[in-house]
């Protein structure tokens, strides 16, 4: 598991989620999700849920999220856990931002957080394979409200190299 800062690179991403003030974090998990879930300390306003199918890709994970959302909550608010660096202030701005669909772009182009009005979710729970809302954005732009934020695109840890770029270890 790699470690960032002192912490799990999973836990900068929750801690951001829990700083901009969001009301419910769910924490989508599958492989070696007891063995994170364990590494990483939760907020009072979180739990977490595994995707028992999270070898398909993206969209199930997105959806098993989705599903776990209490029927009072109007908007998701979709982070990447190996995006370490995402900033608490561009999570706050989504998710107060006007319009069904938000999202950060930053210097170098769009990225996430997104935020998702529950009118979508429907919409959502039919993709399928290694993609999030990238298709239903995509399809529907007139949506889509972007805010932009004047940092560096986060980087996400996807290899070793990415790893030692950022400077985490394990």
């Amino acid at each position: 598991m790699l470690d960032l800062d002192g912490k799990p690179l999973l836990q900068h991403a929750i801690d951001a989620a829990d700083a901009s003030g969001v009301g419910e974090i769910v924490l989508v998990l599958g492989h070696m999700a007891d063995e994170i879930a364990a590494a990483i300390a939760l907020p009072v306003n979180a739990r977490v849920i595994v995707n028992p199918d999270h070898k398909t890709g993206q969209a199930s994970s997105l959806r098993v999220g989705l599903g776990a959302l209490r029927p009072d909550i109007s908007r998701a608010i979709v982070l990447l856990g190996d995006q370490p660096r995402i900033a608490v202030e561009a999570v706050h701005a989504v998710a107060v931002g006007p319009g069904p669909i938000r999202r950060v772009r930053y210097r170098e182009g769009p990225g996430h957080p997104v935020a998702l009005d529950r009118e979508l979710w429907g919409a959502l729970l039919e993709i399928e394979g290694d993609q999030g809302a990238r298709g239903l954005i995509t399809a529907h732009p007139d949506l889509m409200h972007e805010i932009a934020f004047d940092a560096p695109l986060p980087k996400d840890v996807d290899t070793d190299a990415d790893a030692v770029e950022i400077g985490a270890s394990g």
